[in-house]
């Protein structure tokens, strides 16, 4: 259902801009009526005029277009030099109105129209019926809150918004369902995804300056980010978010997802608890699941770039490069996994709070799990070519140790000096040279280990720790020794 927002035009004489939704008319209005109704209709565009009556009539000075242009493509196209007399900008028709707003000058833009508004207002308001409009503010100074509403058809990306910072501005935007906001950054954006589906396009728009767009939302919306690499913090709540490249190649892009107090950069930041579900496709940075559980976060293939953290039970972690971090926390059902790449991968650091689940590293080794709660956790460490391993490490200090850890892959394999025979040379010489697996207790006494033969060279070991851990080194190659190599 379309509402309409009066604008009066002269004492007997009004338009009407069209919004989708009955509340932002109601805003809308709210905010038009708080000033003079004078207003100047020139062509697709209505300008609401301020400025002192003289005889109770408005003095309504002339416009001058910006070169004196006027022309008509595919509707009206105005291009206008806002006077700084003039107090609002209001595009009713169905045309395109180009202009530049003065310091005073606020936007109301309708269902149908496209309005393209460049702000030097320090307090700009801007009213988006549902069409396509671009708002960019001229300095850094500028600051513009933006109200959107839905498209009339209900399809997505139906009501567009450029926002174009690269003067280093600041935008408050409120959107709908199905809109579609694409910031070109340089200032600090806000974006707020209140109801249904709302998509974010982040891009650079400056190369020298480097605001962030921070990308939130409410109860029941969802925010779809295709992110370009520009600097970024998706915050959402008790929403849902959908967090994917925007590259056309798919090439790696970076993103922070997260809720409540975090330090980046050594910045403390503080956003609302994050309770919502999470997908990310493609993407690096610090990337914290919500607490709704069943999330799936895939990293891009930077080395080194990214820290994925589960916060809700059944989360899904894949990093698909290798020196990273995955973060299982205290969920049940938690998985992670280094990504399985041609050549392999190698090194991730897996953390391992007091819940349930399981943790594969990259299959050529040099990986660390640090079990920091007693929980329940099946991993897998896997080998290089040199048989270079894993390190496995007891990190907990409270009550039940680490848990019950089951270790699939564990490689035991002692390196011996041996005695050399005098006929051979004598002295002594060393039986194996690699570097496998090791447990590192952390300094905790190793109260019992057993190892159980089943056959074919390979063995059970269960280890039990003096702090209440539990290790179950699962179909060894030989026994687990505990010789200040393998068990520490």
């Amino acid at each position: 259902m379309t509402t309409f927002v009066t604008v009066n035009t002269s004492a007997t004489a009004s338009v009407l801009v069209p919004f989708t939704s009955a509340a932002n008319a109601a805003l809308a209005q709210a905010a038009l009526d708080a000033g003079p109704n004078s207003v100047a209709s020139i062509g697709g565009g209505i300008f609401k005029y301020f400025s002192p009556t003289v005889g109770g009539s408005a003095t309504v000075p002339g416009v001058t277009f910006l070169g004196g242009i006027s022309q008509t493509i595919s509707g009206a196209v105005n291009y206008g030099l806002i006077p700084a007399d003039y107090k609002d900008l209001v595009n009713a028709g169905s045309g395109t109105a180009i202009a530049v707003g003065a310091a005073n000058t606020s936007l109301w833009s309708g269902q149908n129209a496209t309005t393209v508004f460049l702000n030097s207002n320090p307090n700009g308001q801007a009213f988006l019926g549902g069409g396509n409009d671009v708002v960019s503010n001229a300095f850094s100074f500028g600051t513009m809150n933006v109200l959107m509403d839905s498209p009339a058809s209900g399809a997505l990306g139906g009501s567009t918004l450029t926002l174009d910072e690269h003067a280093g501005g600041a935008s408050t935007v409120q959107a709908q369902a199905n809109d579609l906001i694409s910031v070109l950054t340089g200032g600090s954006d806000l974006i707020v995804a209140n109801s249904g589906t709302v998509a974010v396009l982040s891009s650079h728009g400056s190369s020298t300056l480097n605001g962030a767009t921070t990308v939130t939302g409410v109860a029941g919306a969802t925010e779809w980010v295709a992110q370009n690499n520009a600097p970024i913090f998706i915050t959402p709540g008790a929403s849902n978010a959908f967090v994917f490249t925007g590259h056309a190649d798919g090439s790696d892009v970076s993103a922070t997802l997260f809720g409540g107090t975090h330090t980046f950069g050594g910045t403390t930041f503080t956003a609302p608890a994050y309770t919502g579900q999470t997908t990310v496709i493609g993407v690096d940075g610090y990337l914290q699941t919500g607490s709704a559980g069943g999330s799936i976060i895939s990293t891009g293939t930077n080395n080194s770039s990214s820290t994925v953290v589960a916060s809700g039970n059944n989360d899904d972690l894949f990093v698909n490069s290798q020196g990273n971090t995955v973060d299982l926390g205290s969920g049940t059902g938690v998985f992670g996994v280094t990504a399985t790449t041609a050549g392999g991968n190698i090194g991730n650091t897996f953390k391992l709070g007091s819940g349930t689940g399981e943790a594969i590293g990259g299959q050529r080794g040099h990986n660390t799990f640090l079990f920091q709660g007693a929980g329940t956790y099946t991993v897998a460490g896997f080998h290089d070519t040199d048989f270079t391993g894993s390190l496995y490490k007891d990190a907990a200090t409270g009550t039940g140790g680490a848990g019950n850890i089951t270790i699939a892959d564990f490689f035991p394999q002692q390196i011996q000096t041996v005695t050399v025979a005098a006929s051979l040379g004598g002295g002594t010489a060393t039986i194996g040279t690699a570097i496998f697996d090791k447990f590192d207790t952390a300094g905790k006494t190793v109260t019992s280990l057993t190892s159980t033969s089943i056959g074919g060279g390979l063995f059970n070991n269960v280890a039990h720790l003096s702090d209440g851990t539990t290790i179950n080194f699962t179909n060894t190659i030989g026994p687990v020794h505990q010789n200040g190599t393998f068990i520490v």
